[in-house]
């Protein structure tokens, strides 16, 4: 009796274990799957902010590219045929007067038309593309230097080695002109500094600015439509890190790094 009462007991503890163990394993199964499942959730909610994002950019961009067109082919051409006008007045005019006024006119409107196809020349998508990005930076630099609304130095170093996409490097401009676009707005600043350096493992893009400084992580959270976010947003279309540094009365600097293959 006392022998099956300890083969019993024995017996019942095995299966007891057995149980606790199917049991366990059937807890971490679940939790496994559980969590598998909560990944691909994640990654599909991820996959869907990523193509609303591509289609909002895409319908951006096609914007931009019609208003740049309007602005070429419409007010440019009006812009050039008035100067054209001008320019035969003055010849027509005996009076010394008249023709300093007109001549006056003309070279306004010659300013007009050239920062009219500054602006058209980095706002225009397919123009950027045709370009590489230190042309395009280059530009941009330009336009703020003849506007006169700070002083914009631009330093590029190493070789381009060809292995971004224009899609990459129009997304790299977008986030350059949103830095600039903001300092130039909110951090009353007098210079912007853009350095571009390219290695054989990666592009490094430095901006930078010595306006008043501000919350990055507040300008994060706020969301949508912001500068900071959209830069962030950018940034992770195509899978480049962007750090930030934001100290008053130190200013701003921001740091992209885009891996190359």
């Amino acid at each position: 009796m006392g022998e099956e009462l300890k083969y019993f007991i024995i017996s019942l503890i095995c299966i007891i274990l057995v149980f606790l163990s199917v049991a366990v394993a059937f807890v971490f199964f679940y939790r496994n799957r559980k969590l598998t499942f909560i990944n691909e959730q994640r990654l599909l909610e991820e996959r869907m902010q990523l193509e609303i994002s591509n289609v909002r950019n895409e319908v951006q961009e096609q914007t931009l590219e019609h208003v740049c067109r309007e602005l070429h082919d419409n007010i440019g051409q009006k812009l050039s045929v008035a100067r054209i006008y001008i320019n035969r007045l003055e010849l027509s005019r005996a009076d010394s007067k008249d023709k300093e006024e007109l001549s006056g006119i003309s070279d306004t409107l010659g300013e007009s038309i050239d920062e009219l196809r500054g602006i058209v020349n980095t706002l225009n998508p397919e123009a950027i593309k045709r370009r590489r990005l230190a042309d395009a930076l280059l530009l941009e630099k330009d336009r703020i230097n003849n506007l006169k609304l700070a002083t914009c130095t631009l330093e590029i170093s190493g070789e381009d080695h060809n292995l971004t996409t224009p899609e990459q490097e129009l997304v790299i401009f977008r986030i350059c002109q949103e830095f600039i676009q903001n300092s130039l707005k909110h951090s009353g600043c007098k210079t912007i500094n853009i350095i571009l350096n390219y290695t054989t493992k990666d592009l490094n893009l430095q901006l930078a600015d010595d306006g008043k400084g501000f919350d990055v992580e507040k300008q994060k959270a706020e969301g949508q439509g912001n500068g900071v976010y959209n830069m962030f947003h950018r940034a992770n279309m195509i899978k480049a890190k962007l750090d930030f540094e934001s100290n008053h009365p130190a200013g701003t600097k921001a740091r992209l790094i885009l891996p190359l293959p």
